[in-house]
């Protein structure tokens, strides 16, 4: 989960640009790397202009890009009131909130393997029904290499 964080909302010039997407994104309600796909970049990247990392800045277009995905203005995400990006929502409602994609159905508990595959899905940058696609075919043949390895189990 977010960190508790404080804001004036009527401040923001010395806001950097990342945190300004970031709050107009969560604000918005789209995940990093639903924004990612949507726009066509790498989510790290995009990670890195949204945590001001040296030497990873937003180039003009994608500044365009991303501001017309969240409805907004280049100027916005770059200076001026914070208040601008957040819709007159208060900060509670958006401060803390994060995407985080549900756990499939299936299992009781999360796996580091199903985890390891849920990141390179979402590298992938596929659409949901690509990646229900793949699913799909992973717990089928997961099913069978079970099955496999309870026949190798049992004595002859």
């Amino acid at each position: 989960m977010g960190k508790e964080i404080s804001l004036n909302l009527s401040a923001g010039d010395l806001t950097p640009t990342g945190s300004r997407i970031r709050l107009r994104r969560r604000v918005v309600g789209i995940g990093l790397s639903q924004l990612a796909r949507d726009i066509g970049y790498d989510r790290g990247y995009l990670s890195s202009v949204e945590n001001n990392r040296p030497k990873v800045s937003a180039s003009e277009e994608l500044l365009d890009k991303i501001a017309k995905k969240l409805d907004t203005t280049t100027k916005a995400l770059t200076k001026g009131p914070l208040v601008q990006l957040t819709n007159g929502l208060p900060p509670e409602q958006f401060a803390t909130k994060a995407s985080f994609r549900e756990e499939p159905k299936y299992l009781s508990r999360p796996r580091p393997l199903l985890n390891r595959i849920g990141r390179i899905l979402v590298m992938g940058h596929l659409t949901p029904n690509e990646e229900a696609a793949i699913v799909e075919k992973l717990v089928r043949e997961a099913g069978d290499l079970v099955n496999l390895t309870k026949s190798l189990r049992q004595p002859n």
